[in-house]
């Protein structure tokens, strides 16, 4: 199985897990752990590697302040486009989504040196 076969696979599995996987409130608490964790301060730019529904993105964004920056990028097009409504819903304007493989993730300079933050 090629390489983007295999990452077409995993982006369709959790495609089709968007409905059934909860946001925010069912991962709010390991988000907010795994943020003080990784040490995210006022004013940093956090890269949210698989950030599905954004429970890391959205902690991340209440620590790092209306200063910081989160860049959440997630191979699934459904799980961001559920995010993205997220996002619309409520006051998150330090919250960029982008589809990417967190195999080869590319992100501009302009986000700087970010704080990596992910769960495995």
């Amino acid at each position: 199985m090629s390489s983007d076969t295999t990452d077409q696979s995993v982006a369709g599995v959790f495609g089709r897990a968007t409905a059934t996987f909860g946001g925010m409130g069912n991962f709010s608490h390991f988000g907010e752990r795994l943020v003080v964790h990784a040490q995210v301060d006022e004013g940093d730019c956090v890269l949210d590697v698989a950030t599905g529904r954004g429970a890391n993105a959205f902690c991340a964004a209440k620590r790092a302040g209306p200063r910081g920056r989160v860049i959440g990028v997630d191979i699934a097009a459904e799980m961001l486009a559920e995010t993205a409504k997220e996002l619309a819903s409520g006051n998150w304007p330090t919250i960029a989504l982008q589809q990417m493989d967190a195999e080869h993730l590319e992100y501009s300079d302009a986000f700087g040196n970010p704080v990596p933050v992910t769960h495995e």
